[in-house]
């Protein structure tokens, strides 16, 4: 194991090696998916405790252990069916048109898994759930240049000109919230993250190898740790209460406040992972839970990244769209009537049968289309009638 030690003026910091393995997220089974045919993710992260990867026209969804889910299929459901899919709760909430037709790159997941963005209708924060379409939209105090970040509770943080701003959720939608300034930042950044599990945000200067961390809930002078010249730290996220840095071919874990002993500053230690598929060049990276997840945007590819035993799996993937239409088809539309959506829940079943309709012609001798096909028919008959019997009731 190796101890590189480097001196800022309060801090001593340590870099220790980081047993941990990763495995490439393969989307090559992602072709045949509806609305990812002929493109590649262009964003990535993780987020309320799921992988994140965004399509032109779609969100994939993933479970951290790999594999897909019965949330995996409702989130691409309502991302790729866009406007469809989410019409009914948006109609119903009085929402304008503007806010029903939405592209995923427009906006981010934030703390609470909804699909949030600013950019949809002026002086409003959209919130659209990725997994029932409902939407909801609140005032919103900054222009549209300002760089936001995730923080928890449903919270961001953004970079307004020199100021570090925290904006919460205000219980009262109709109140336009209230930033809070958390510092005043002289010098321009070059990178900048938040956690979306404790009140952090980090940052390093233009030029300088020092990340500065600030408690939002506490002091309001942030502690700043120096790293070697010769990291070429090229960005940054957190992992619950640690900063992550990329850097190429390797990434840097670092600690968010420093050990103390008999109240003075003792070490602040530093983990470091380096693998060959850790990008060379410029990398996004995120996590939680003991988990981090790393998108190049140059490559399209994505990275698992998890503090246990290298694993003899090198990659793991999402597997076929048909199977996970036949394995979770009924379970997100089940899911989907007891969230109380059975609007969008008709949709759903009237996607998911064309989809298996499709499938059935493909694959006339299959015994498992047809019977999926009758089950998702005799749901959505259901919900029909009873809307019909509530309008006329009406």
């Amino acid at each position: 194991m190796q101890h590189l030690p480097a001196e800022t003026a309060s801090t001593k910091v340590t870099i220790t090696d980081w047993p941990a393995s990763i495995q490439r997220i393969s989307t090559e089974a992602c072709t045949d998916w509806p609305g990812m045919a002929g493109a590649q993710p262009v964003d990535g992260y993780m987020a309320a405790g799921r992988i994140w990867l965004v399509w032109p026209e779609a969100l994939l969804s993933l479970p951290p252990e790999g594999g897909s889910d019965y949330l995996t299929l409702l989130a691409l459901f309502i991302s790729s069916a866009g406007s469809n899919a989410s019409a009914g709760s948006n109609a119903s909430a009085g929402h304008s048109a503007e806010t029903e037709c939405w592209k995923p790159p427009e906006g981010i997941i934030d703390s609470e898994g909804f699909w949030c963005s600013s950019l949809l209708s002026p002086g409003e924060l959209v919130r659209i759930s990725p997994f029932t379409g409902q939407t909801d939209s609140r005032p919103w105090p900054l222009s549209d240049s300002s760089v936001l970040y995730p923080s928890r509770d449903g919270a961001f943080i953004a970079l307004s000109g020199n100021r570090v701003l925290l904006i919460e959720r205000n219980k009262n939608s109709g109140a336009k919230p209230r930033p809070r300034l958390l510092f005043r930042q002289h010098n321009p950044v070059s990178h900048a993250a938040a956690s979306r599990e404790a009140a952090l945000f980090a940052w390093m200067e233009a030029g300088v190898p020092t990340v500065s961390i600030l408690d939002c809930e506490g002091s309001r002078e942030p502690l700043n740790l120096a790293l070697s010249p010769e990291t070429a730290i090229h960005s940054m996220g957190f992992s619950g209460r640690d900063v992550v840095c990329g850097a190429p071919g390797q990434i840097l874990i670092v600690a968010a406040s420093p050990n103390t002993r008999n109240g003075s500053k003792n070490s602040s230690p530093i983990k470091r992972f380096a693998h060959p598929l850790i990008p060379g060049t410029w990398f996004k990276v995120s996590g939680a839970e003991g988990r981090l997840l790393i998108y190049s945007p140059a490559t399209g590819q994505a990275a698992l990244i998890q503090e246990k035993a290298p694993s003899a799996d090198t990659s793991i993937s999402p597997g076929a769209f048909r199977q996970l239409l036949a394995d979770h088809a009924m379970e997100a539309g089940a899911y989907l009537e007891n969230s109380g959506s059975r609007t969008v829940a008709e949709s759903f079943y009237s996607w998911a049968l064309n989809l298996v309709r499709a499938e059935r012609a493909r694959n006339p001798f299959s015994e498992a289309w047809p019977l999926l096909e009758e089950e998702l028919t005799v749901k959505r008959t259901s919900i029909r009638k009873s809307r019909i019997s509530s309008e006329v009731t009406e």
